[in-house]
């Protein structure tokens, strides 16, 4: 295919590294890239890769908190693709939460794009730092809830996570942004890096998971086209 001007390609993932940073609960695991074969022995190189369905940059599907809820298997590709909107919070302070008024006086109250993207600019400020799953910004049940009416089908973070970092498993609001997104097939695409790279509020999203069966989530490699 011949294109009449040249495309800017932004990669928004993190590249999977041994010991990346993740969740500290132990069910999340250690991710490790091992070589099993070299080219002295064995005239070839072959990497076995250990890593957890929500490490690094990836896509939640419902099941992972809604159960009976559908796999990430169960989604057709064009979920994960599309006309997408940026919106910039990356000036606002450590556990800020996101209200849907803030959201519609940048939308102006209405939003046509199906996958919406939120910059903080919180990966590549402190992507492996102490503060990086207590001090990031989230956003409010109010908004998240609007966002379902609005028929939004993917939205996608650079942050670890769209809920509260106190509404943890022991809270009584224990993921409820999770819940509130994903029971509406509302995808979370967490943990984006490069969101300041995009120069423009419209672009061309590609962020397409692994073809896992059955799987709570995938790695994805996401990307900015325009």
């Amino acid at each position: 295919m011949i294109f009449e001007k040249k495309l800017n390609f932004i990669d928004l993932s993190l590249q999977i590294t041994s010991g990346m940073q993740k969740y500290h609960a132990n069910y999340h695991p250690v991710t490790k890239i091992v070589k099993t074969a070299n080219h002295k022995n064995d005239k070839r190189e072959v990497r076995k890769i250990i890593t957890g369905t929500h490490s690094g940059t990836h896509i939640d599907a419902p099941v992972h908190f809604i159960n009976y809820g559908k796999s990430i298997d169960k989604y057709k590709l064009n979920h994960f693709l599309g006309p997408a909107r940026l919106l910039d919070f990356s000036r606002v302070k450590n556990r800020t939460e996101i209200s849907l008024e803030s959201v519609k006086k940048i939308t102006k109250n209405k939003l046509s794009e199906k996958i919406i993207i939120f910059r903080f600019d919180w990966t590549d400020k402190f992507y492996g730092k102490k503060n990086f799953y207590i001090d990031h910004p989230f956003l409010s049940p109010e908004l998240c809830r609007w966002l379902v009416k609005q028929k939004v089908k993917l939205i996608g973070l650079d942050i670890p996570q769209p809920d509260n970092p106190f509404n943890s498993r022991n809270s009584i609001n224990d993921g409820i942004n999770h819940k509130i997104l994903l029971s509406n097939d509302v995808l979370i695409l967490e943990y984006m890096t490069n969101l300041k790279r995009i120069k423009k509020n419209y672009f061309f999203f590609v962020g397409a998971p692994l073809n896992i069966k059955e799987s709570d989530g995938s790695p994805c490699r996401a990307l900015a086209i325009y």
